[in-house]
């Protein structure tokens, strides 16, 4: 960001943003749910069976983005210039809808086989491959849209990479399983290409909405303070990398005891994404005046709304493995379609009136709605021992704590950060100790091991 945002204008980062979307409206459509029907049926066993659904999974995940991919291509050149992005990306967003999916892909097997280290230095090689393409494309060759979206093409390849997929002889060979096993593979999640409208409506449409009333430049802003808010949402996706398979194979060994252990792991999961949110919200204002150019400043409105969006994110997906653990997965369905009206209807009427702000504030209550919504109908479902109250409480406290520190605290971003840091971890140590009392000693007792060379 320090070099990037002075060597690229707010309208690249839009039409980088904009890109974006479009692919992964596409990729989660050629997807269809089946890195969730991967998961489900392969966890626990890599038997004939599991290998045969194995093949199946990847034949169809790639066939059907290299599909895909030449639908989006032809979206981009047909709507892009209705938002002012260029038409010149139209080859590299059909590239990259094959390298979404197929990172999708290549991160699920490499968590059913427990690859937690290799799926660490894929995300670790993923990032170094994106500075050095951005910048190396900034210095050299072209200071437009064209840095941005090159990296976002690596970023989805350097995973596959890094890996690895199934044998070139078990991609071509002919499929194993039969027409009816195929059926009902894809039928455990189905809703994945049932949400995808909806999903992209939540996480996407507001760039288009803004960029239709403000443009490209607007939407660049916006992304900046996004890309910032949103750097939760790599804190949840490790954990939920972990959370998935394991739900699944601690509901298999008891259902009964599985509702107090995993009842104990999903409140500590919810007291780290709300410290993760309180550090966001806090900091991701200040570092954008430290770090971006000042044509980007304005970004660190809505780094608060956007980050609250990620906790709600983070709710919800804890939830949604009640739903995968009792094939009820497709139930989600009606509630990103409440949330999808709920976004458009949002976008339309705020952002004219409070521009990126309005596109922020969209994101957290729909956000908001879909994640406390699911988290309380998984209980029901299946209930975890849980203080649904007091997480309730928390969540809020952290909510509004978040809030009122995302104000600089000094004129000079560096001593507003160094104000803010003893009341953030003031205030992560009291959400430990309300929702997670049981990590605080062992996080000492670790501590004190690693000092004394335990």
């Amino acid at each position: 960001m320090p070099l990037l945002t002075r060597l690229l204008p707010p309208a690249a980062y839009g039409t980088a943003a904009l890109m974006g979307t479009v692919v992964s409206l596409v990729a989660v459509f050629a997807l269809a749910g089946v890195d969730m029907s991967y998961m489900r049926t392969c966890t626990g066993t890599m038997g004939p069976s599991a290998c045969a659904s194995e093949t199946f999974a990847w034949q169809f995940a790639l066939l059907s983005a290299l599909l895909a991919g030449l639908v989006a291509a032809a979206v981009w050149f047909l709507v892009a210039p209705s938002v002012g992005a260029p038409r010149y990306l139209t080859g590299l967003v059909s590239l990259a809808v094959l390298g979404s999916v197929a990172n999708s892909m290549a991160q699920t097997r490499a968590r059913l086989r427990e690859r937690y280290w290799a799926l660490s230095l894929a995300i670790c090689a993923s990032g170094l491959a994106t500075v050095v393409v951005s910048l190396s494309t900034a210095f050299f060759w072209r200071r437009d849209a064209m840095a941005l979206v090159l990296s976002l093409v690596a970023s989805y390849f350097v995973p596959v990479l890094v890996l690895g997929i199934p044998p070139r002889r078990s991609l071509f060979a002919a499929p194993e399983l039969t027409r009816d096993e195929r059926v009902r593979f894809l039928k455990i999640g189905i809703a994945g290409i049932l949400t995808a409208p909806a999903y992209w409506v939540l996480s996407s449409s507001d760039r288009w909405v803004l960029g239709h009333f403000e443009g490209p430049a607007s939407v660049g802003i916006y992304s900046v303070g996004y890309s910032v808010a949103v750097m939760g949402m790599m804190a949840n996706d490790v954990v939920l990398s972990v959370w998935t398979p394991e739900t699944v194979r601690e509901y298999a060994r008891d259902p009964e005891l599985a509702r107090v252990s995993l009842g104990g792991v999903a409140q500590s999961i919810i007291a780290a994404f709300a410290c993760i949110y309180l550090a966001v919200a806090a900091a991701g204002g200040d570092a954008i005046r430290l770090l971006t150019a000042p044509a980007f400043h304005g970004a660190a409105a809505i780094v608060p709304f956007v980050a609250a969006a990620v906790l709600f994110y983070g709710l919800y997906h804890v939830a949604a493995s009640t739903f995968l653990l009792m094939h009820r997965f497709s139930h989600l369905v009606r509630w990103w379609i409440f949330g999808g009206i709920f976004s458009i209807s949002g976008n339309l009427l705020l952002v004219p009136y409070l521009g990126r702000l309005g596109a922020a504030l969209t994101q957290t209550m729909t956000f908001g709605v879909i994640g406390i919504g699911v988290l309380l109908a998984a209980q029901r479902l299946y209930r975890l021992e849980l203080s649904r109250r007091r997480v309730i409480a928390v969540v809020a406290g952290a909510l509004a704590a978040g809030y009122a520190m995302s104000a600089p605290w000094s004129t000079d971003p560096l001593s507003s950060l160094l104000l803010k840091f003893p009341v953030g971890v003031l205030g992560a140590l009291l959400v430990f100790r309300l929702l997670a009392p049981r990590v605080l000693p062992w996080a000492q007792h670790a501590l004190v091991m690693r000092f004394r060379g335990g």
